[in-house]
């Protein structure tokens, strides 16, 4: 928990403040039994979601997630992406991910990478049109 305690720091909360967040985020992201565990002994799922914890503690308005949902269960996904639906009207979440099922839950506008370039767009996708979309460029 020291972790949590070094980011509300960097960020300058005041400590009723960082209480009342970290206590927030803990239960939201059920992260509880963990507080007082190392990396190194966390499964992948908990530390996407210590990590994703984290970024919501940043005071930033702007958030970069990188695959921020590899590696979690279903219970966990749909936990995490309940938390990114309620902060998205806050802060601008840019999302880079392949799971595309889980983008279109929470994203409000898209960018494709292709072979010949990047497509935007704001409507509903799916798997087939992305797949169609980015061809052979896709890995």
């Amino acid at each position: 928990m020291v972790h949590l305690w070094i980011v509300c720091k960097v960020e300058n909360y005041k400590k009723s403040e960082a209480t009342e967040k970290i206590g927030e985020l803990i239960k939201k992201f059920k992260m509880e039994e963990y507080l007082n565990f190392f990396p190194y002994a966390m499964s992948k799922g908990t530390l996407q979601r210590m990590m994703l914890l984290i970024a919501f503690l940043k005071k930033t308005q702007n958030i970069l997630l990188d695959e921020p949902f590899n590696g979690l269960d279903p219970i966990q996904l749909e936990q995490s992406l309940n938390y990114c639906k309620t902060y998205k009207n806050n802060k601008c979440i840019i999302i880079s991910s392949h799971d595309i099922e889980s983008l279109e839950a929470v994203c409000d506008c898209f960018l494709i990478f292709t072979k010949d370039g990047i497509i935007s767009t704001d409507e509903k996708i799916d798997r087939i049109s992305v797949n169609t979309m980015i061809g052979d460029s896709y890995v």
